[in-house]
């Protein structure tokens, strides 16, 4: 980052891999600062398992600093400046023309520096609002480090109690299916027909639904893989405690398109084989994602 302020709201959205993306953009804000960092966001499962994973609560703000900081739905702004332009075009007819350079023009640009995907950082005085999806690690590389190193740190007794000696196969689905996120079954079989899981007769297949945890189970028991799913537990968040640590701790891991899973990988050891869709990370070293997150030890397979 460029520039500090005294303080900075981020506006958590999306899933737990997501919020720890802007988190990261508030912590690099704030020069690393924790206490200077606060949430606008509802009190959420998402959020809960953020703070748990970093040990650390954050300071909530009220519905006016969020409207102070521009937090208002983009359909709600893109409405305004329809709006906006309606008005000013009856301006043009019923009184005078009105120049291009007029305050009523164009699109609403934001100060401060944009992330590399929709995140925008937003000056207001000297405070800071950050606000959409900041999925760009390489813009601030040392402080998703420390994000990380924060989560091994508080969870080292989770990340003992879920340690698993099995590889581990993530499989997303959910919301992932109305938007057509899912991987193929051929990714998850070209990853095992390459030899990858070779030397483990059975592996872990870790999974919010059980439609998507039945369908991989499926094809490794194809191709004569025991499967042994999670046990359960009742409370979410443990159960989110418990994706996340196993895979953390897997010898080997088979990723989704899931930054949730991103970050448990990025958290777990270096050293590990760790097996991606190279569909979700592509290889074009311009595109955001593909900086932020593949690590050059990673092996991509076709998604």
């Amino acid at each position: 980052m460029t520039f500090s302020v005294s303080r900075v709201t981020v506006r958590l959205t999306g899933g737990p891999g997501n919020q720890l993306f802007q988190v990261v953009a508030a912590l690099a804000s704030v020069d690393g600062d924790w206490t200077r960092i606060r949430v606008a966001a509802a009190p959420h499962k998402d959020l809960r398992f953020v703070e748990h994973l970093l040990g650390r609560r954050f300071r909530r703000v009220g519905r006016a600093q969020m409207l102070l900081g521009g937090f208002l739905p983009q359909h709600k702004l893109r409405w305004f400046w329809r709006q906006v332009r309606r008005l000013r075009k009856r301006a043009v007819s019923l009184l005078r023309p009105i120049s291009s350079s007029s305050r009523f023009g164009g699109s609403p640009t934001p100060r401060g520096p944009e992330g590399a995907n929709t995140g925008v950082i937003r000056h207001v005085g000297p405070w800071a609002f950050a606000n959409g999806y900041f999925q760009d690690a390489e813009w601030a590389p040392k402080w998703t480090q420390v994000v990380a190193d924060e989560i091994r740190r508080n969870g080292a007794a989770a990340f003992r109690r879920y340690e698993t000696s099995l590889p581990v196969v993530n499989v997303r689905g959910g919301d992932y299916r109305h938007n057509g996120w899912v991987l193929s079954d051929a990714y998850y079989q070209g990853v095992v027909a390459s030899g990858f899981l070779d030397g483990y007769p059975s592996a872990a297949v870790i999974g919010v639904e059980q439609r998507d945890l039945t369908r991989v189970a499926t094809l490794l028991e194809e191709f004569g893989i025991t499967v042994v799913l999670p046990p359960e537990v009742p409370d979410p968040m443990e159960a989110a405690l418990r994706d996340f640590f196993t895979l953390a701790s897997a010898p080997r891991l088979v990723m989704s398109n899931s930054t949730f899973c991103w970050w448990a990988t990025l958290v777990g050891p270096p050293q590990r084989r760790v097996a991606y869709p190279d569909g979700w990370i592509h290889h074009d070293a311009t595109a955001p994602l593909s900086r932020a997150l593949k690590l050059p030890a990673w092996e991509a397979f076709p998604s």
